[in-house]
């Protein structure tokens, strides 16, 4: 019922198949995004993906383990959901499967589950299963991610904004349009978006001192892997605003299942007093409305250019499950 496997290439063909059965995966429960996560960071850890299947359900847990802890493949730092793929909804069997089999292994005395969506039954379904094979656990928040239902049209996109918000985004719309000649773009050909990475790089860290730090060389070289990577699957968009020629934006998302997720961006500072950093979402999600996309995900992070631009929050919660110990 339970297969465990040390290696993405065994259980591919599987992982694939109930991806595209699980209809609220997201891009980050791919089997191709895990597989590169893997090769840049999986270093110390031990793979342990489990396969599931009784004939009417089958289910992938992507899982690694250092030490004495089990976790999801991915921290969260570059993973912004994790869950368990099934192939449909009615999930008790396959939890009591994955906590039995763990609960089996003298070695594991932690179980730590990060960025769960709190639409996930996995919130409410894995914490009464492992408490009643006598794991404690902690159900946490972690964090919030804002996500924007895209509607029909642009104009009506507007009207959903709050008043304020709304003149708000007008009129810096119409300054930048006065500045000179802006152009916002998008790349989704390969050699187009590997053409622009060293320009994106260099645009995110000069946005801010915080993302400066965040993208280390590891870091830095897991984004080219994982751009090149997907966008080759055609998963990738890079989004851009020009003025007068000259980038001053630029930002990448995945795109799956109707969903553009913005994945990371940047901005050139001398150009902060026209908020191009905003604006280049806002022309992207005038995009995305215009590609029939049904949601625009702004991901981890509450950043105020979020809401400014009608976005709502979905919670993120992590599980923390300890053994028990047997007298």
């Amino acid at each position: 019922m339970i297969v465990c496997h040390s290696s993405f290439g065994a259980v591919a063909g599987s992982w694939n198949s109930v991806f595209a059965e699980t209809a609220d995966a997201s891009i980050f429960d791919s089997h191709l995004w895990q597989q590169i996560w893997w090769r840049h960071f999986g270093r110390g850890a031990r793979l342990r993906i489990l396969e599931f299947n009784n004939g009417a359900l089958r289910g992938i847990a992507p899982l690694m383990q250092v030490g004495e802890t089990v976790s999801f493949l991915g921290g969260n730092d570059l993973v912004d959901y994790h869950d368990f793929l099934l192939s449909h909804r009615n999930r008790r069997d396959f939890y009591r499967a994955v906590v039995g089999y763990l609960g089996a292994d003298i070695g594991i005395s932690r179980i730590e589950l990060l960025s769960i969506p709190s639409s996930s039954p996995t919130i409410e379904i894995l914490p009464e299963i492992a408490r009643s094979q006598s794991w404690t656990v902690d159900v946490k928040t972690e964090d919030i991610a804002p996500r924007l239902n895209l509607p029909d049209s642009w104009d009506v996109y507007l009207t959903l904004l709050n008043k304020k918000h709304r003149h708000e985004l007008r009129r810096k719309l119409r300054r930048l349009e006065n500045a000179g000649e802006a152009i916002p773009g998008e790349l989704s050909e390969t050699t187009d978006i590997v053409a622009c990475l060293s320009t994106f790089f260099s645009l995110m860290r000069r946005s801010s001192p915080e993302k400066a730090v965040f993208l280390t060389p590891e870091r830095e070289a897991f984004f080219q892997s994982l751009i090149i990577e997907l966008s080759q699957e055609g998963l990738v968009k890079l989004g851009y605003l020009d003025i007068d020629g000259q980038r001053v934006a630029a930002s990448i998302y995945f795109v799956n299942r109707g969903v553009k997720f913005l994945y990371n961006s940047g901005y050139d500072p001398d150009f902060a007093n026209l908020s191009v950093g905003l604006l280049n979402h806002a022309y992207n999600i005038r995009r995305s409305i215009a590609q029939g996309f049904s949601n625009f995900d702004f991901m981890r992070g509450g950043e105020s250019y979020k809401y400014h631009l009608g976005a709502s929050d979905v919670t993120l919660h992590k599980i923390i499950m300890i053994r028990n110990s047997v007298e």
